[in-house]
């Protein structure tokens, strides 16, 4: 199953990015390929598109021991000679368009091994989330439901659990807000009596070619909406928070940049500019305050 995989994640990498090619004209990814004894990547960077400031697509494997800073995250309790292998793709989408929402999605494959040579665990993790700069309902509730469309057929309380979990992966406590308005997080899924491997591989290719009907329409109608300076500062200070989460609410961040042979790649998701404005509170009734709203008290948009 790891091959299969592996051929997907490199396979939906090369679909998006033509995709977003397609979207930009002139503009395209830059290639990065690295490597080392634990670690091998494949990352598409564009910076400074007609439509996207930076999009970053990570294709990844990567191998590390069962230590006390990994279990946390893990869900695994802590043994000898155990190992992880994980194998995915995160993708990240800043569009220069203050009413385009960013978008932060991955698709990841992982096993537990320990001495012997068959896996003792394995599951996936799977993740959308739509972080818009400025609330559009229409755009919230159709993300929500092509979110709701892909999981229905294999569990009927999916949606419904997948978007709590979004919703508490992505709170960032320093704030009392959520980084966007959710969509999916399957924390880690692993097989059982009612959904085995091949399913839930099954269910991680539904979810990556929903990617491009859940996000792509909502970029195209956005993308050239009249904006002003002060949409675009208020984007700034969005993605301040962006950034703020990574650093201080993402464990998994913060462990493999710190333990990365490539540090840039696991930075690569992170905004080109940020504007760290001192204690900015929106004006009540306005744009922006409707999005800090939401974002302190989570809805249900289908």
């Amino acid at each position: 199953m790891r091959a299969e995989f592996f051929a997907y994640l490199r396979h939906l990498q090369t679909e998006i990015g033509d995709l977003v090619e397609m979207m930009e004209g002139k503009t395209k990814f830059q290639v990065h390929s690295y490597s080392s004894s634990l670690e091998e990547g494949r990352l598409k960077l564009l910076q400074n598109g007609q439509v996207l400031d930076k999009g970053s697509l990570h294709f990844y494997t990567r191998q590390f021991p069962v230590d006390p800073a990994v279990v946390p995250f893990l869900e695994v309790k802590k043994a000898a000679h155990q190992k992880v292998y994980e194998n995915g793709l995160e993708l990240v989408f800043h569009p220069k368009n203050p009413n385009a929402p960013s978008i932060l999605a991955h698709w990841q494959y992982s096993e537990l091994s320990g001495i012997g040579a068959e896996p003792l665990q394995r599951w996936v993790r799977c993740g959308l989330n739509l972080i818009p700069h400025y609330l559009i309902a229409e755009d919230a509730v159709y993300f929500h439901k092509v979110c709701r469309e892909v999981c229905d057929p294999y569990h009927r309380d999916w949606y419904r659990r997948f978007k709590e979990r979004c919703d508490r992966y992505y709170y960032n406590g320093l704030r009392r807000e959520t980084l966007g308005i959710g969509g999916l997080y399957t924390g880690q899924l692993r097989p059982s009596k009612e959904v085995d491997l091949s399913r839930l591989f099954a269910f991680v290719k539904d979810l990556g070619e929903a990617f491009i009907p859940s996000y792509m329409p909502i970029l195209e109608r956005r993308k050239d909406a009249p904006s002003v300076a002060k949409h675009k500062q208020w984007q700034a200070f969005r993605r301040s928070r962006f950034t703020e989460f990574n650093f201080l609410a993402d464990s998994r961040f913060s462990f493999f940049l710190q333990q990365s042979a490539h540090p840039d790649a696991v930075l690569s998701k992170l905004p080109p500019q940020a504007d760290f404005a001192y204690e900015w509170e929106p004006e009540p009734g306005s744009r922006e305050a409707k999005l800090a709203e939401v974002l302190r008290a989570p809805k249900d948009w289908v």
